[in-house]
């Protein structure tokens, strides 16, 4: 829940890329609302809109239901 300026340098892209970054920015602008004001736009210069947020919310979430449940599948018909 720490904004991404406040990271090291090396972890950024690591930490921008992450699917638990896009829920939590996700519910951030669902709960504060817009995040473009000047007190805020130091440290959440990275917040993407609502759409976007919800559009990646959506395609990790069913990323993860193919992956898994794949795998699930997998090992049923194993034993």
């Amino acid at each position: 829940f720490v904004p991404l300026a406040t990271f090291p340098s090396w972890l950024q892209p690591i930490v921008e890329h992450n699917p638990v970054t896009i829920w939590v920015d996700t519910v951030r602008v669902l709960t504060l609302g817009d995040l473009y004001s000047p007190e805020t736009s130091d440290l959440f210069a990275h917040v993407q809109s609502l759409g976007t947020l919800l559009w990646l919310s959506v395609v990790w979430f069913v990323g993860f239901l193919v992956f898994f449940s794949y795998l699930g599948v997998r090992k049923y018909r194993r034993t």
